[in-house]
């Protein structure tokens, strides 16, 4: 569906990138995303093999609240980072239903100091629901990070 002129945000060039800032600034005072960080990661496979550039302009200032399962824990710096299960494309079981496929992309949240005794207690597998901003994305790691996550 355009959202301008007939230009897709998925698509690059300048007025791609001009519209993905534009959507950026926009969401800054938006309720947070809510969603399955299955779909997110999902998403973002998509985008990256179609511009990788694109998506700190497109999710810079964005809100989420992702569902899913803890895959680990680490203790990253100073505070606690939490990684989403994210299964890999040959797990996964409807495959790519003949959609072109991209590497596999992690979702990872980096929590709020005053959560860290939360993110000590959690185990791997359990069911999880965090808010977060959007922090960083690393097209080479196949990563993007949340910040200043807190449990919902």
């Amino acid at each position: 569906r355009p959202l301008h002129r007939g230009v897709h945000p998925q698509e690059g060039g300048a007025e791609g990138k001009e519209l993905a800032a534009k959507g950026a600034d926009a969401a800054t005072s938006e309720a947070p995303r809510k969603m399955d960080a299955f779909t997110l990661a999902m998403e973002l496979e998509r985008q990256a093999g179609e511009s990788a550039e694109s998506i700190p302009l497109r999710y810079k200032n964005r809100t989420f609240t992702l569902s899913g399962r803890a895959k680990y824990v680490r203790k990253d710096g100073d505070v606690y980072r939490v990684a989403f299960d994210i299964p890999e494309q040959r797990d996964r079981a409807f495959g790519n239903l003949g959609r072109k496929s991209y590497s596999k992309m992690d979702i990872s949240c980096l929590m709020a100091p005053s959560h860290s005794a939360w993110a000590i207690a959690l185990r791997e597998g359990e069911k999880i629901r965090l808010t977060g901003k959007y922090y960083d994305f690393d097209d080479i790691k196949r990563v993007m990070w949340l910040g200043g996550c807190k449990p919902e």
